[in-house]
């Protein structure tokens, strides 16, 4: 998945700029690609058994690998280009204009949700095990902490890949694009519009 969106997807959304067609469908691949595992399949039931863990921590490390990709400034900034080029001079959208903008923002939404899924490469990089200064008592009395499906470990601080990506979303503007669907009277009526949770996410900072 990651060779597809790297070598075929994103240098469409990056470098085609005057193909709308192209660009929404682009965009909507690229938003169902990045679809939560949890939004995909029923977790808790398809974790009671080996082979359903198998396949949500492969399509979850699918999922986190390809997050990685859109850290790229060029790419974000090809989103918020693209709904800034469709919203400009106040104008009146029609309904392609208005279904290009919601796959937007479920490709953010989709980019910004924080999983619950631990993947086991996560898990080994959060907890290591025990070196030689810790007893295997002590290591055995290690909470099993939850850690987020797009959590980046470093030396003395963790950084969510969402973050990131928020942080170069709102450095290009991204919160006039809000402003401008949250002030937009095409709200009702054409399908455009902000769910509550994202709403309050952004509100608030994350």
């Amino acid at each position: 998945m990651n060779k597809i969106i790297s070598t075929n997807l994103l240098p469409l959304l990056v470098h085609v700029k005057e193909e709308k067609g192209l660009m929404e469908a682009t965009v909507k691949v690229l938003q169902e690609l990045m679809t939560p595992v949890e939004c995909l399949m029923p977790t808790e039931t398809m974790s009671q058994n080996h082979e359903g863990k198998r396949i949500i921590y492969e399509l979850e490390t699918a999922i986190v690998n390809a997050k990685k990709l859109f850290l790229d400034t060029q790419v974000t900034k090809a989103i918020v280009d693209l709904m800034s080029s469709v919203l400009q001079d106040s104008k009146i959208l029609t309904l392609p204009e208005c279904e290009l903008i919601n796959q937007c923002l479920l490709l953010v939404r989709n980019l910004l949700h924080v999983s619950s899924i631990q993947t086991p490469q996560q898990r080994a990089a959060t907890f290591p095990g025990p070196t030689a200064s810790v007893t295997n008592s002590s290591a055995a009395a290690t909470p099993n902490l939850p850690v987020s499906a797009g959590q980046q470990t470093g030396a003395n601080t963790s950084v969510l890949t969402e973050d990131q990506i928020m942080w170069n979303l709102f450095a290009q503007r991204f919160d006039n694009i809000l402003i401008q669907l949250l002030t937009c009277n095409q709200q009702v009526g054409t399908g455009l519009h902000l769910p509550e949770a994202e709403l309050q996410t952004w509100k608030g900072g994350g």
